[in-house]
């Protein structure tokens, strides 16, 4: 399967995909469900939450800049910033398609990638960095497209990869996260759950060792390591890895709810979690030392969208039908 070219002279420039052969994958094409909360993203210059086909542009406070109707959204379309603009990936047909937004909420400039898609992976890479969107064709491989968040690296060539298991694998989830200037990709076959970060090239697939009969929620990363959200028969649980793979703890997740999603964003050092409780969803930070601390609780119709850039960590989502952000200092 050849490398996606980037396209030039069009709003996403800069625009690369990126192949990582997951051999002898047998999927069948299931289109993901539109999200029933918000979800957010880094932009070039503040933030960004898309929810009930309404968009919220916030600045790097988290204060609502303006607010519009996206015309047309794609259902499941997941919000991601795109070369100082604010861009659009879903899911469309065999295809995965990204899109930018014109100042009336329009989609332009769309452009699509893969051949015979049989999933997105669950999550984006959205921080100050780049982005990044992933996905799983029919034919057993793992493909992610990628690009600069900032507009002064619209200019900045596509990198290639290819990373292949020593195994074949059947995949059941997979998972995209930044982690800093890198960006991270999970997933399990099983009980088995392999990690690859991604830069310029891929490195070594790395496989890791979570709890024994758990159901993987999300992941997280920094420069220094992954965080990666599970719930087993004891609950929800948080597990801590180096980039090379090794687990250096794992914390069950306070007061965490028996079922619900959780959100994940790597800060510098830090990965913060928001999941749902009893009461209201809560935000938590974790370390490489183990350390799990409360940074936020709060109304929300959802567990909140969690992303990071610059120091701040941005609190989205809907509180009676309106969407909303609080910024949390998280360096």
């Amino acid at each position: 399967m050849s490398i996606l070219g980037f396209v030039r002279r069009r709003p996403l420039v800069a625009l690369g995909a990126v192949a990582g052969l997951w051999w002898l994958w047998p999927g069948s094409p299931r289109p993901p469900a539109a999200p029933a909360r918000a979800q957010a993203a880094v932009t070039g210059d503040g933030f960004a939450a898309l929810g009930g086909g309404r968009l919220a542009l916030l600045d790097e406070d988290g204060r609502r800049r303006r607010e519009l109707a996206v015309a047309g959204a794609p259902a499941g379309a997941r919000v991601v910033g795109v070369a100082g603009r604010v861009g659009l990936v879903w899911r469309d047909g065999k295809r995965v398609a990204v899109g930018v937004l014109d100042d009336g909420g329009r989609l332009e400039g769309t452009q699509r990638f893969g051949k015979r898609v049989a999933r997105l992976c669950e999550g984006v890479a959205t921080n100050e960095h780049r982005f990044g969107v992933a996905w799983l064709e029919a034919d057993g491989s793992m493909w992610f497209v990628h690009g600069p968040t900032s507009p002064r690296a619209a200019e900045e060539p596509a990198a290639a990869a290819e990373v292949s298991l020593a195994e074949p694998a059947k995949a059941d989830f997979c998972a995209i996260a930044s982690a800093h200037d890198q960006l991270a990709l999970l997933l399990t076959e099983g009980s088995r759950t392999t990690l690859v970060l991604c830069g310029r090239q891929c490195g070594g697939a790395r496989r890791v060792e979570l709890p024994r009969r758990s159901e993987v929620l999300g992941l997280g990363c920094t420069r220094g390591g992954c965080a990666i959200a599970t719930r087993g028969d004891r609950g929800a649980a948080l597990t801590w890895v180096t980039p090379q793979g090794q687990v250096q703890w794992t914390r069950p997740l306070p007061h965490a709810g028996p079922d619900g999603p959780v959100s994940l964003a790597g800060t510098g050092a830090q990965v913060a979690i928001a999941y749902a409780t009893a009461n209201e969803p809560v935000v938590v930070t974790a370390s490489a030392t183990g350390a799990l601390a409360t940074v936020w609780q709060g109304a929300s119709d959802g567990v909140p969208s969690l992303v990071h850039a610059a120091g701040r960590l941005l609190v989205a989502r809907s509180v009676d039908g309106e969407l909303t952000g609080s910024v949390v200092r998280a360096p």
